[in-house]
């Protein structure tokens, strides 16, 4: 009888020590999917005006408003309304053939209850209709802020330099 009480009480630990371990990275594993997620929302082959209208709506979900970019681009530098970043991912759907974001496995900074900040590389290619493409890579630097029980981006900044 005590050699039976020794294993499950052995195996009582063993699992409440993998439930323990699977709480501490938990965020973070959560935050690792949203981005990329993200990148799946935002690439496309070929998108149909209900196709876009339903990913805008999708797309939103992943700020907290007002979102701040800050980046190169003097078109979309500065704080957005979810309006605004709406108008930016049907824009951008309807204006290409095909979108393709990948994002490297990201490198937290830190992640606490309701804050993250990491970083990433973000590859990017959009063919445009007409026959004109585009391909960056970059460094991406995100805040995260945990908004009704979910994360979201609160922050993107994009250091000045490219990546080779």
């Amino acid at each position: 009888m005590s050699n039976r009480l020794i294993t499950l009480s052995s195996l009582g630990i063993v699992l409440v020590a993998f439930f323990v371990l699977w709480l501490i990275g938990r965020d973070e594993r959560i935050i690792r999917n949203r981005l990329f997620e993200l990148a799946e929302v935002v690439s496309m082959e070929g998108s149909t005006t209900l196709e876009t209208i339903k990913v805008a709506r999708q797309f939103v979900t992943f700020f907290n408003y007002p979102l701040n970019l800050e980046t190169d681009y003097e078109d979309i530098d500065g704080t957005h309304s979810e309006e605004e970043m709406q108008a930016m991912i049907v824009h951008g759907r309807s204006s290409a053939h095909s979108i393709h974001l990948h994002f490297s496995p990201p490198e937290f900074l830190f992640c606490d209850q309701d804050k993250a900040r990491l970083y990433t590389e973000a590859s990017l290619t959009i063919d445009f209709k007409g026959s004109e493409s585009f391909l960056e890579k970059r460094l991406l630097h995100f805040d995260w802020s945990k908004k009704s029980g979910k994360w979201r981006i609160s922050q993107v900044q994009i250091p000045q330099t490219h990546i080779e």
